[in-house]
């Protein structure tokens, strides 16, 4: 059913925007003060919007007090829909909070125990391996990240069966003794959604409608995204090729689960922000949990949410990452201050974005993103960057980008679940060597050898650089 609790969802997502001006101080001064911050913010997110690089809706509040909530760009530019405060989109990995939550809950009520092993719910399929719920919940089961299972690429489009997707998760042997390492895996959080089917007797989808999305005031939120996407009320997920928005390739959530299914509003996650703030979802004893740092972690994680602190305040959040979206769901509990951004494009800087509009909220400096102007091409020699280069260093066995040129332009695509289905990215020339990407800070240094053709690739950002060898040609 599309939509099952999104009855009343312009009612409640007006209502709540309305109550949160109520709650402005009616001090001139106060007012003026949150109508420049709101300005601030929107000159911000339209800067990203102009660049290409974001489309969505963006959401900035703190102290209780909505500063922002705004739609910029497409939901759908086949039909002309706008984002809007009401448009709702995947997720990804933002949805785990959801599940962990849902675990907690049926923790609370009697119905399992954290510490229970999964074989005791799952029997048959993760016999001797000793994982709990625990493990699950906080990335320490050793489990390998289904998604990069070979041939999971070129499965996506089409609906997977529950239990044979549990069942691949379960064959391969563990990558470590639970409870000894940190490794981030979607499979733990698919097991979880089985889980919590089993023990509660509900379909996933209906037991967070029902004990989760309706209590917390979200009636955006669902796992309905393919009937929502028939009847044009969700966002379509697209990929900037540095030079168009492409739509993705189709792909089916039943492969997300219990680790990247939900659909929602960004008024949704605010109100499940403020739900959880007040008790009203959780006990005191389960949000210590969801919330409580995970030691293999460097307590950097909790269940379902990072832990890490920014300019010495408090934070947790979660990104999410599926093809054709990219959203980030940040909370600061101190200052009850939440940051919600949400993308209909893959590429979106949605964390650098969320740091940067936390930066204008608390008025700490911050260096403004810098937008890219193409240099001119060389004169020749972009065929020596022609080529397949090895990635799998990052995204495992068989990972790949591939390099070609197209008269004077020059894209490359990669081969694994995080390159949007296989989609091209046009890159730029800069100045002063190297090419970029209008999507972000990364850069792409092309290593010559001996005979002038590339042998590697570096490719970098303002983090971390990787150099990819290039592979032979047979």
């Amino acid at each position: 059913m599309v939509r099952k609790f999104g009855f009343v969802r312009w009612a409640r997502a007006m209502a709540l925007v309305l109550a949160s001006l109520v709650l402005v101080s009616p001090i001139v001064s106060q007012e003026r003060t949150d109508a420049s911050l709101a300005s601030e913010l929107d000159a911000y997110v339209r800067g990203m919007v102009s660049s290409g690089t974001f489309t969505g809706t963006v959401l900035a509040a703190r102290g209780g007090r909505i500063l922002l909530c705004k739609g910029y760009g497409m939901a759908d530019r086949e039909r002309g829909i706008r984002n809007d405060i009401r448009t709702r989109y995947r997720l990804g990995s933002v949805s785990k909070n959801f599940t962990a939550a849902a675990v907690l809950l049926l923790q609370e009520r009697g119905a399992l125990s954290i510490d229970d092993p999964i074989s005791r719910y799952l029997p048959g399929l993760f016999e001797g391996k000793g994982i709990t719920i625990r493990h699950l919940l906080t990335h320490t089961s050793g489990l390998p990240d289904y998604i990069l299972f070979p041939g999971a690429f070129e499965a996506f489009a089409e609906a997977t069966d529950p239990d044979a997707l549990l069942a691949s998760i379960a064959a391969p042997d563990l990558e470590f003794e639970p409870g000894t390492k940190f490794r981030y895996s979607n499979s733990g959080y698919v097991v979880l959604g089985r889980i919590v089917e089993v023990v509660s007797g509900m379909e996933y989808e209906d037991f967070l409608g029902t004990e989760l999305f309706r209590p917390a005031g979200m009636s955006d939120a669902g796992c309905d995204y393919e009937e929502g996407l028939a009847a044009g009320d969700v966002a379509v997920g697209y990929h900037y090729t540095g030079e168009d928005y492409v739509p993705v390739p189709r792909w089916d959530s039943s492969w997300a689960a219990g680790a990247g299914a939900v659909c929602a509003s960004a008024v949704d996650l605010y109100s499940w922000s403020r739900a959880l703030a007040r008790g009203r979802i959780l006990s005191d004893r389960s949000r210590d949990l969801l919330f409580g740092p995970t030691p293999q972690s460097r307590n950097a994680y909790g269940m379902g949410w990072y832990l890490r602190p920014n300019d010495c305040r408090a934070r947790t959040y979660h990104g999410g990452y599926v093809f054709g979206f990219r959203s980030d769901f940040t909370r600061y509990p101190g200052e009850e201050a939440d940051i919600i951004v949400l993308s209909n494009v893959d590429q979106a800087p949605t964390r650098r974005m969320a740091e940067d509009l936390a930066a204008i909220l608390f008025g700490i400096p911050y260096d403004p993103p810098e937008f890219r102007v193409p240099a001119s091409l060389p004169s020749s020699g972009l065929k020596n960057f022609e080529g397949v280069y090895d990635t799998s260093e990052i995204f495992g066995d068989g990972a790949s980008m591939q390099v070609w040129t197209e008269g004077p332009r020059i894209w490359y695509r990669g081969n694994t679940v995080y390159d949007s289905l296989g989609l091209p990215m046009h890159i730029y020339p800069l100045e002063g060597g190297g090419f970029f990407d209008k999507t972000g800070d990364v850069k792409y240094e092309f290593i010559p050898g001996p005979d002038g053709a590339a042998e590697a690739v570096v490719v970098s950002d303002a983090y971390e650089s990787y150099r990819f060898p290039r592979i032979p040609s047979r």
